[in-house]
């Protein structure tokens, strides 16, 4: 598969910020540690709340649409939740304005998203979503150079990430970064999906890891996360193949796939 074929399918990694920032809105909503007596207090902090209890499950449902593939309802409900966010106040919309972005490089509007990107990382310098979500507009562009050096500056800011996960550590930091600039392009993606596991989330995780399996089938990180995720959603059958084929992986990718071939299929 070559790049632009890969590309036209890869989302940019969208991490668990939208879920936090939900749960922030949340608590925005219901007026959590906001207490007011002055009565214009009151009254913007009752038109926050309102706003921010419209907001939260558009937001929501932004996000479910963007998993599903539903790209232009996801682009609906994203831009009706940041007018919403941006009524509270612009630090709100933030998130919204990335995932906005990640919609437009899936609808293809490769130009507008890489505008949004660069304009974000302005603000977020440190943000592997955004540093993997430029690569991809910029290899769509044809600008290599610059995704290479945006890919880069994702592997910096995952070195934090997979701290919080050894079992990649071997075969995604160091193998990935010295690899082609496709096979970099794995890396983002499997560690959205290993967040996305550890979080409960096995059915959206799925979609990252069937995007970084399109690059490499053969790849043993790749295919512990596969079996994993397909574990987690009781599809054993599907997820033991992978498992074997991580089993036989190195170090300690192996120790992973053999556990949870040895644990057998997810009980409940």
């Amino acid at each position: 598969m070559t790049i632009e074929r890969f590309v036209r399918y890869v989302p940019a990694t969208l991490n668990l910020a939208v879920v936090v920032f939900l749960i922030a809105l949340a608590q925005l909503a219901s007026g959590q540690g906001r207490p007011g007596k002055d009565p214009a207090v009151e009254e913007r902090v009752r038109r926050e709340n309102e706003l921010s209890r419209q907001a939260q499950p558009t937001l929501k449902r932004a996000l479910d649409a963007y998993y599903s593939e539903q790209y232009r309802a996801a682009d609906e409900e994203c831009r009706k939740a940041i007018a919403l966010l941006e009524a509270i106040g612009p630090e709100y919309a933030g998130q919204a304005k990335l995932l906005a972005a990640e919609i437009e490089l899936a609808l293809g509007y490769v130009g507008d998203a890489l505008a949004h990107f660069e304009e974000f990382s302005q603000k977020d310098p440190y943000n592997l979503r955004l540093y993997a979500g430029l690569a991809v507009a910029q290899i769509r562009l044809g600008r290599v150079q610059e995704a290479d050096q945006n890919l880069e500056r994702a592997f910096l800011a995952a070195e934090a990430i997979l701290k919080n996960f050894p079992e990649t550590a071997h075969a995604t930091l160091k193998a990935y970064k010295s690899g082609s600039l496709r096979q970099k392009l794995i890396l983002p993606a499997l560690l959205k999906a290993g967040r996305l596991l550890a979080s409960g989330m096995p059915s959206w995780a799925l979609r990252d890891i069937k995007d970084a399996h399109a690059v490499d089938r053969r790849d043993p990180c790749v295919n512990l996360y596969m079996g994993r995720a397909l574990r987690e959603l009781k599809r054993w059958e599907e997820a033991k193949p992978h498992l074997r084929l991580a089993a036989s992986g190195p170090q300690p990718v192996a120790v992973q796939a053999q556990r949870l071939l040895s644990l057998g299929p997810k009980r409940s």
